[in-house]
């Protein structure tokens, strides 16, 4: 069976080079490889074992005991199959599906890199879910990317949507963590994430003539990632990237409380205020009297916007004299 095929995987040279070392420290010696904090990846979490396992259980029974078309042409992501046979399960099945050896090798050892410290922060059930969420969105981004606007019905396989979710998780957990490209260059997590972000942009938006990389799908998979942490983790993902996360729940506070200074400014009226003017005493005392009596919150907006100009225009007076 000859089909054309999209690799859900990232450039080689990105894929070969990309996380030798990472350290905690703020600071990398590069030189100097024994330093305190400077390790090679993380110890293998269980849930990203289990996935492990899984993948290469699959990749055996595509490359050795079946023949590659019969997977592929079922499990694969053939957009036109989605649209038009309803083979809705290419959605999720298509990333437990690998083009080579390479493929699958490259793909696992991200998912080790970036996932066994993301489960352990999160845990196995939380860390499952993001990463199915990941790879489900990137499959429809896939799809709809293909089918709509490309139109044509290739047929995309591999893990890299839900790892490219899993990388900006790491990237939003840890923005200040360094990483070592070919054990010299030391790049932060956050930059990393960026840089790689903006290669799927280009990339999805000015394809290369022939290329077989699916770079809607690493697009796709960062996308759904980005979602799930507003909507589900209500994380402010910009803030985190450049500091520590922010919940969404305080910045709608802040909103709220920006909003409600500027329609108070807005609806302040320019009383005219005469300092000595019988009239104005009287309202003044009028509502000193009611403060005493119900207290401040029963003064209506306009209310408390005479006496703070008032009192404006008694410290400007007062300066004076």
């Amino acid at each position: 069976m000859s089909v054309d095929i999209h690799f859900l995987n990232e450039h080689l040279l990105i894929k070969s080079i990309f996380i030798i070392v990472t350290t905690h420290s703020p600071e990398v010696n590069v030189i100097n490889m024994r330093m305190r904090g400077v390790r090679f990846g993380p110890s293998l979490s269980p849930g990203v074992k289990n996935l492990i396992i899984f993948n290469v259980i699959i990749f055996v029974l595509q490359f050795i005991i079946f023949q590659k078309g019969i997977l592929i042409s079922l499990f694969a992501l053939w957009p036109d199959d989605v649209a038009n046979n309803l083979f809705i399960w290419q959605l999720f099945t298509y990333q437990f599906l690998h083009g080579g050896l390479f493929h699958i090798l490259a793909n696992m050892f991200m998912l080790w890199m970036f996932g066994s410290e993301l489960e352990d922060k999160w845990g196995k059930k939380e860390f499952y879910k993001f990463y199915f969420t990941c790879a489900i969105g990137a499959g429809i981004i896939i799809f709809g990317s293909e089918y709509f606007f490309i139109g044509r019905n290739m047929a995309t396989l591999g893990a890299s949507g839900a790892v490219t979710g899993i990388m900006l998780a790491y990237a939003i957990h840890w923005p200040d963590r360094y990483f070592l490209f070919w054990f010299l260059v030391p790049i932060k997590s956050k930059y990393l994430i960026l840089g790689f972000l903006a290669i799927s942009i280009i990339y999805s938006f000015a394809p290369t003539p022939g290329s077989n990389i699916s770079h809607s799908g690493h697009l796709g998979g960062m996308i759904t990632g980005f979602l799930y942490f507003i909507l589900v983790k209500k994380i402010n993902v910009f803030q985190s990237l450049t500091g520590n996360p922010v919940p969404v729940s305080e910045i709608k506070h802040k909103a709220k409380q920006t909003l409600k200074q500027i329609k108070r400014k807005l609806n302040t009226k320019n009383h005219n205020i005469n300092m000595g003017d019988p009239a104005t005493e009287e309202k003044v005392n009028q509502l000193l009297d009611k403060i005493s009596e119900k207290g401040i919150h029963s003064l209506t907006e306009d209310e408390r916007s005479f006496l703070t100009q008032f009192a404006q225009k008694k410290r400007e007076e007062d300066a004076d004299n």
